[in-house]
């Protein structure tokens, strides 16, 4: 039995010896839950969020910065340098730029910022943030520079 991650797609569970043990709807496979994994049954979990659209009334904008607040210093001890991956949509979601990843934070690292600089202008544009490393992912905020253009 190995860890899993999240209830999703989970078909029933119960609670033996301490722990949640829940059957996977897809495979059949028995589970315990566990908070501080940050796999699922040993695979990759991928979170994405994305924003509503951002216009300012037909208006192109420009997007100066943006920058998300994570839970710093979450990577894992030995392990590669956690990033999140920012693309953005200004067709309404239906493509995606290929994106720019920037770091959240090795093992014990404080104080990083994951900031994305000069994102170019919009009429209605949609963010789209992913982050595939196998660690703790709490978002703190999320704020932006935006400008509204004259042209």
């Amino acid at each position: 039995m190995t860890r899993h991650r999240c209830s999703i797609g989970v078909n029933g569970g119960i609670q033996f010896n301490g722990k949640t043990i829940v059957g996977d709807r897809a495979n059949g496979k028995l589970y315990a839950l566990n908070m501080n994994t940050y796999t699922d049954g040993g695979e990759t979990t991928t979170r994405v969020r994305r924003t509503q659209i951002i216009s300012n009334e037909k208006s192109n904008v420009l997007h100066n910065r943006i920058e998300i607040k994570f839970e710093a210093g979450v990577g894992l001890l030995g392990g590669d340098d956690p990033e999140a991956t920012l693309k953005w949509s200004d067709d309404g979601g239906n493509t995606f730029s290929t994106g720019e990843a920037v770091s959240i934070g090795e093992y014990g690292e404080r104080g990083v910022r994951a900031i994305w600089r000069s994102l170019g202008k919009s009429r209605n544009r949609i963010y789209e943030l992913t982050i595939s490393a196998p660690v703790k992912v709490i978002i703190i905020g999320a704020y932006s520079i935006l400008k509204k253009c004259r042209f």
